[in-house]
């Protein structure tokens, strides 16, 4: 893994979705498990405050949705998740970042 995402506390990146008629990247999921910042026990609540304090995304704006909170705006959309382990598809502490070129936007 890349030094500086490894430096992030980013414990696994999940995917990246690379559009070739824009040539950007339009989505991308980060996995925080068993890293400096989150566990399957971290809190909800404390992981996102711990990605709003590490990394520059908006301060304000998020809204809470069952296991993650969203921020959108008019060119992308960031989702913070903490789902505890729990259930078949658990994915753990996971940033999730979507361009509005997204299909997922």
């Amino acid at each position: 893994m890349d030094t500086q995402i490894k430096e992030a506390g980013v414990s696994w990146v999940q995917h990246i979705r690379y559009d070739p008629h824009s040539k950007m990247i339009v989505s991308y999921s980060l996995s925080f498990l068993d890293g400096p910042l989150a566990t399957y026990e971290t809190d909800l609540d404390v992981f996102k405050r711990r990605i709003l304090k590490h990394f520059q995304v908006a301060k304000n704006g998020w809204k809470q949705a069952e296991n993650k909170y969203v921020y959108q705006c008019a060119d992308y959309r960031v989702e913070i998740y903490q789902d505890h382990g729990v259930g078949h598809t658990a994915i753990g502490p996971t940033v999730m970042v979507f361009s509005r070129k997204s299909d997922a936007y």
